[in-house]
């Protein structure tokens, strides 16, 4: 982690220019995104106003300074990227999505989604330094209904502070815990009001993975995917799954999420730690924490 922070304070200010730089208005912006996407976003637009909709969203949040778009280098290449703040339609729940576009270095743009799909809640995003690294401080009214209880609605403001590790965005972590011994980890999914996916994953720290898809499962084609697989991993992966783990730290996350709706799906993330102990996470409606809701959803798209 410190060489990590070394790298990136030693980044150089100066950089070759690239299209992102050329950016200058919302209307560059616009159609930047329309060029690299096509019809994906055409229904997309950047969020100039913050409808009157998010007055309460912007009250909790004293300080902040939200725009539409930001530059920054994230991910300490020398090129700058750009965070964008999308609305489809005229009202808040038509669907909001944050995005960052990274330019690779390899004359192509990479998308970076902090919404894990498309927001139907409000949520905001804005570029801040820390410790001489630019970062995202993202925010969202979080559903956790208090003690699992449903359809109470109880809004809280949930902030993530966003680093640019380990290839994409994840939640920053001022104090990483020394490297546990991870023996597997699993994910299980429960049926939903509609065609949830429904499977059981493991994957061994030996690269053994088995998956059981029992219903609702489809293939990279659109098929349907029923019964049991195995594979192994490769140890690259392996490793690399487990450092963003180790780096997370789920001890300390709670171990019972609950969005205050209901007829939503459960995911259950078990970590096996080779000392013995167990962390079991139920997040009903998948909404827990960002890191939670991000790298849960990346298994079920």
């Amino acid at each position: 982690m410190l060489l990590v922070i070394v790298l990136f304070s030693c980044t150089k200010t100066s950089h070759p220019k690239n299209a992102i730089d050329r950016l200058n208005s919302n209307k560059a912006v616009d159609s930047f995104v329309h060029k690299q996407y096509g019809d994906r976003f055409k229904d997309y637009f950047l969020d100039t106003s913050f409808f009157a909709d998010d007055s309460f969203l912007l009250k909790m949040l004293p300080g902040a300074k939200p725009k539409p778009w930001a530059k920054a280098d994230f991910d300490g290449n020398g090129l700058t990227d750009i965070l964008i703040i999308q609305r489809r339609g005229n009202n808040w729940n038509d669907g909001r999505n944050i995005i960052c576009l990274m330019d690779s270095g390899e004359n192509r743009v990479i998308k970076k989604s902090l919404s894990a799909g498309i927001l139907s809640e409000p949520g905001l995003a804005e570029v801040k330094i820390i410790n001489n690294i630019p970062m995202i401080i993202f925010y969202k009214l979080s559903n956790d209904a208090p003690s699992g209880i449903t359809n109470v609605m109880v809004q809280n403001l949930q902030t993530d502070t966003l680093f640019f590790m380990f290839d994409d965005f994840i939640s920053y972590n001022r104090h990483p815990s020394a490297k546990n011994n991870i023996d597997s980890i699993s994910l299980e999914t429960s049926g939903c009001f509609g065609a949830c996916p429904i499977f059981e994953l493991t994957v061994s720290n030996n690269g053994n993975a088995t998956y059981l898809a029992l219903n609702y499962n489809k293939d990279s084609s659109g098929g349907s995917v029923n019964g049991g697989f195995k594979t192994i991993i490769n140890k690259e992966d392996i490793e690399s799954l487990f450092r963003i783990l180790n780096y997370t730290d789920f001890s300390r996350i709670r171990n019972d999420y609950h969005v205050s709706w209901s007829d939503d799906e459960t995911a259950t993330l078990t970590i096996k730690f080779a000392n013995g102990i167990i962390k079991k996470i139920t997040d009903y409606g998948m909404q827990g924490t960002f890191n939670l809701e991000k790298y849960t959803r990346n298994f079920l798209l």
